[in-house]
């Protein structure tokens, strides 16, 4: 299956995919002592909710001015759907990294981190 962004098809260099994942973190916050009974818990336990998903995976294009059309969305943080083999999901690019030219005349690397945009 094709890894597309929007109706884009790009290229995952190979090893570099794991599907989205999120995280709930769970913070542990300090309270004031009981003066009455120093040996009590001075902590609560307090859920932070979902993180959005974030995925960041090593990429090429076969041409530029894909990337050029990528780093613009970046810039303009444009929501759009990545597919992939086992995940679907809208999502804005939070970073991209300088494209580099490879060996092949028509192959340029860049490594992205998409953000789901809708938690």
């Amino acid at each position: 299956m094709a890894f597309t962004w929007g109706t884009t098809e790009i290229y995952i260099v190979r090893d570099t995919y794991m599907p989205p994942w999120g995280e709930s973190p769970i913070v542990e916050i300090a309270l004031a002592p009981d003066p009455e009974n120093l040996t009590a818990a001075c902590t609560v336990i307090q859920q932070q909710g979902k993180k959005r998903d974030n995925m960041t995976l090593a990429t090429y294009v076969k041409d530029y001015s894909i990337y050029q059309a990528m780093l613009a969305d970046q810039v303009t943080g444009t929501v759009r759907t990545f597919t992939g083999p086992d995940a679907t999901m809208t999502a804005v690019i939070s970073t991209i990294t300088p494209a580099t030219r490879k060996i092949y005349p028509t192959r340029w690397e860049f490594t992205i981190t998409l953000m789901e945009a809708t938690p």
